[in-house]
């Protein structure tokens, strides 16, 4: 059963595809239409999930369920990614590329692959301090602020070894 993102319980299950470039508007409304009609026939175990979606930042698809109120099994999940299988031959896209990052920088919003972090910053580009989009949140409120620092990420390893004089 679908439901707008702010009827959903804080603690919701989310999962986040971020898509290989930036949607155009008329991608994100139909990318958007097909995920709520997906959702509207959830089913985990024979039961409605409550479920909703969100695009942020024009190119991650966040879909969120309570997976409090009914257990999100494996069939229900093959489920959700089928549906994200179908929007990547739809719209030749890919929204399974784990090593995709994106970073804020001056003029907007930067994908990149995270093993280039150190580049980045010897070029310039961006810093420790430079924000990233978190894409290994869990749940609904992490959404609600979900920029964090590289430095203070998974991804500080990343970043280049500096010399203590």
């Amino acid at each position: 059963m679908f439901v707008s993102l702010n009827e959903m319980p804080a603690n919701s299950k989310v999962w986040l595809f971020p898509c290989s470039r930036d949607l155009t508007q008329e991608e994100l409304s139909e990318i958007e239409n097909t995920v709520k009609g997906f959702v509207e026939g959830w089913l985990s175990h024979g039961q409605k999930v409550t479920g909703s979606v969100t695009i942020c930042e024009n190119r991650i698809i966040c879909l969120v369920a309570d997976d409090i109120s009914v257990g999100i099994g494996g069939c229900s999940l093959d489920s959700s990614t089928r549906i994200i299988k179908a929007i990547e031959e739809k719209y030749n896209i890919s929204c399974f590329e784990r090593s995709l990052l994106l970073v804020k920088v001056q003029d907007g919003v930067l994908a990149t692959d995270f093993k280039k972090i150190a580049n980045l910053v010897e070029k310039g580009t961006i810093d420790e301090n430079s924000e990233i989009f978190n894409l290994q949140m869990d749940s609904l409120s992490e959404l609600s602020n979900p920029w964090v620092k590289i430095k203070d990420s998974a991804y500080a390893r990343f970043l280049p070894k500096t010399e203590i004089l």
